[in-house]
C-alpha cells in the first residue's frame, strides 16, 4: 500500500519486479493485483486518499522501466492491473493519467455480493437488476464508467468465475425469489465458508453445465442481470455463480462492445 505515495519504496518495487522478469525470461509483463486504491480491501483500514494519483504514477514508472527493459532484450513487455469491477472502487483512480501506460485493465467482475453480508444479490451479474440492490455492482456499470473515463474499449476485459459464493438459511423470502430474501450463514466449500467451486455445484446441485438442477436445487436465470443462480427451497440455500450460459452473455457483451477479452478466476 505504500507504493502509490512513497516514491522510495516504489523504486524499491519496480526494480524487484525487473529483476524478476530478467532472471525469468519466460515471464511477458507484469498485472499488478491491488486491493484497493483507496482502501476498503481485506484490511480496511489500510489506504490513502493518495492511491488514486499514486496508481496511475506506478502505472507510468512500471511502463517506463518495462520499456527500458525492452531495449535491452529486444521483447515488448505488457502491463495491465486486476481491478474492482464495483465503481465506487473504480472511481478512486486517476484514470486519465493511468491508462495511457496499461496494456489491460481486468476488471474483477465477480465477488459483488458473499457471505460476509447477508444482503443478496449477483455475486457476477452481468447487468444491474432488481435483484442485485447495490447501485454499481455490475460488469456493465463498470464498463460504462471506464469508458466514460476515456478508457479505450480494447483494454478492458471482464472477469469469469469458477466458483460461486452462497449462503444457507435464507429467510424472508417472497414469491419465491430467493433475492427477496436475507442471507443467513455461508455455505460449506472447498476454499473458505461461503464459496464452493463450480465443478462441485455442477456435479451436486445442477446435474451438468446446461441442466435445471437436482438434489432439491433449481437452476434459476436473472434475464435482466445475464446471470445464474441455484436455489434450494426447502433448505433455503442460494448461490449465485457463472455458468455456461452466463460466461456465453459476458462473451456476447464483449463483442458488442468491442473489449478486450475475458479472464477467469479458479478452476
Amino acid at each position: 500500500y505504500d507504493i502509490g505515495v512513497d516514491a522510495a519504496a516504489r523504486a524499491v518495487f519496480i526494480d524487484s519486479m525487473i529483476d524478476f522478469i530478467r532472471t525469468y525470461d519466460f515471464f511477458g509483463g507484469i498485472d499488478i493485483d491491488w486491493e484497493f486504491p483507496g482502501g476498503g480491501g481485506a484490511l480496511p483500514e489500510l489506504g490513502s486518499p493518495q492511491d488514486g494519483a499514486g496508481f496511475a504514477i506506478l502505472m507510468r514508472e512500471l511502463r517506463e522501466a518495462l520499456d527500458a527493459l525492452s531495449l535491452e532484450t529486444g521483447r515488448e513487455y505488457e502491463l495491465a492491473a486486476a481491478m474492482s469491477g464495483g465503481v465506487q472502487k473504480l472511481s478512486v483512480v486517476d484514470w486519465e493519467d493511468a491508462h495511457p501506460y496499461m496494456d489491460f485493465i481486468n476488471l474483477m467482475t465477480y465477488d459483488y455480493y458473499g457471505a460476509w453480508s447477508g444482503t443478496l444479490g449477483h455475486m457476477t451479474g452481468l447487468y444491474p437488476s432488481d435483484n442485485s440492490p447495490i447501485a454499481g455492482f455490475s460488469a456493465h456499470e463498470a464498463v460504462q464508467y471506464l469508458l466514460n473515463r476515456g478508457v479505450p474499449a480494447e483494454k478492458i476485459a471482464l472477469g469469469a468465475a469458477m466458483y460461486g459464493r452462497g449462503w444457507s438459511n435464507v429467510s424472508g423470502v417472497v414469491e419465491g425469489n430467493p433475492f427477496t430474501g436475507i442471507g443467513g450463514d455461508g455455505i460449506t466449500g472447498g476454499w473458505e465458508r461461503g464459496i464452493m467451486d463450480y465443478k462441485a455445484i455442477e456435479a451436486d446441485f445442477m446435474g451438468g453445465p446446461e441442466a435445471s438442477g437436482i438434489n432439491g436445487f433449481t437452476v434459476g436465470w436473472d434475464d435482466a442481470a445475464k446471470a445464474s443462480y441455484v436455489w434450494n427451497p426447502t433448505t433455503n440455500t442460494l448461490i449465485s455463480l457463472d455458468t455456461k450460459r452466463s460466461v456465453r452473455e459476458k462473451g456476447s457483451y464483449i463483442l458488442q462492445h468491442q473489449l478486450g477479452g475475458i479472464f477467469r478466476l479458479g478452476n
